[in-house]
């Protein structure tokens, strides 16, 4: 009997969704906003895409600001993943705690 093989996508605690949100973000090294793009989010994190002349680094710690309909959303995380892409840079972010359902909903 063969053992099905687990896929990334089931290893996940929290189911994903595509998002392309605009936001603004800072980290702990640079304490001033720059733009960026949210491609998914999880109550636990989310993929992020920034622009080729950021200063993208693993293990920084960022904070996300994002409108949505007059509110302010902050989420705080820790970049665990950098990858290069042809126009930017695409960051995994584990936050640092559990986004509120209610707000995932609303970003999502």
């Amino acid at each position: 009997m063969q053992i099905p093989i687990e896929t990334k996508a089931n290893l996940r605690s929290y189911k994903r969704f595509t998002v392309l949100q605009k936001a603004q973000y800072y980290t702990e090294k640079n304490h001033f906003y720059r733009d960026c793009t949210i491609i998914e989010i999880s109550r636990s994190g989310a993929a992020i895409m920034f622009p080729k002349d950021e200063n993208v680094v693993k293990d920084n710690i960022i904070v996300l600001e994002v409108l949505k309909e007059l509110e302010t959303i902050v989420l705080k995380g820790s970049i665990v993943r950098v990858s290069m892409i042809e126009n930017g840079y695409i960051a995994g972010v584990k936050f640092t705690k559990l986004i509120d359902m209610n707000v995932l909903q609303h970003l999502a």
